[in-house]
């Protein structure tokens, strides 16, 4: 966002998509084109292990950002990260930083690029937003066939199982 301090205490609502929005993290149980899924899961690829691995490794590197809330979806993630600087920090990574570091780390350990090249954010404001944002977050994977970047399970290959 324009003018906005990346580095200021903050929550955010990241998305980052896959590279080519290629579905390596996993598929949707209860499946098919039932929306919305009763009592859906995502069930992790390794591929979709080692980001979930890199999400949980964030506050161990940063320790003043919190995940609130996180999903990973087959070819997105969704992470509300809140920035908790004590005022007297010198040294705070931006949103960019961290979620750069995130992206590293699990393809890293995937032993290939995961990620598309940037990541979307939108600035939380209130506790209304707040809410309504750990809602969707929660909510994304019974509503996957209506996401827009749904893909048919079909598409994922064996060898990320």
């Amino acid at each position: 966002m324009k003018g906005h301090d990346y580095t200021s205490n903050c929550v955010y609502h990241v998305i980052i998509c896959s590279y080519q929005q290629t579905p390596w993290f996993g598929f949707i149980s209860a499946g098919g084109n039932l929306p919305p899924l009763p009592n859906p899961a995502i069930q992790l690829t390794a591929y979709g292990k080692a980001v979930e691995q890199a999400i949980k490794n964030i506050p161990n590197i940063y320790k003043h950002v919190q995940v609130k809330n996180y999903v990973v979806m087959p070819n997105h993630v969704h992470l509300v990260l809140y920035f908790a600087f004590p005022d007297e920090a010198k040294d705070r990574p931006t949103l960019s930083v961290v979620m750069n570091q995130m992206k590293r780390f699990a393809s890293m350990q995937a032993g290939i690029t995961l990620w598309q090249r940037s990541f979307y954010d939108n600035i939380i404001n209130d506790r209304e937003e707040y809410e309504g944002t750990i809602q969707y977050v929660k909510n994304n994977p019974a509503n996957w066939s209506n996401d827009e970047f749904y893909v048919p399970l079909d598409f994922l290959e064996e060898s990320h199982l």
